[in-house]
């Protein structure tokens, strides 16, 4: 049975794993629920805003201690996704991305000029 509550704190430990950016569950805002083209239903939230160049200071970190334990990040790098075009560049494509990325644009980057 799916926990709505418990959402908040998987996205939170998400944005951990995969990205090394810590964030409350509190502080994840819902944003999106999506159907991908394979039928996959994903629930999205948007954390709290941080500076690309931290984020990508947490993710550094993360990638050096998996090498450290003899484990590789997901992620080698977060990549930089402009468009729904963008998200399904090979190594970056899930069904739900496209989707995702095109309404995060079209609501989102006017009001981060």
């Amino acid at each position: 049975m799916l926990d709505p509550g418990a959402l908040p704190r998987h996205a939170a430990q998400e944005l951990v794993e995969e990205v090394g950016v810590p964030a409350a569950p509190e502080d994840m805002t819902v944003w999106c629920v999506t159907r991908g083209e394979f039928g996959n239903v994903g629930g999205h939230f948007l954390p709290p805003p941080i500076p690309a160049s931290l984020a990508h200071e947490h993710h550094k970190a993360i990638v050096e201690a998996g090498a450290e334990r003899g484990t590789t990040a997901e992620l080698d790098q977060p990549p930089v996704i402009h468009s729904g075009a963008d998200a399904t560049e090979p190594g970056y494509y899930a069904d739900f991305l496209p989707q995702v990325v095109t309404r995060y644009v079209a609501n989102w980057a006017p009001h981060c000029a």
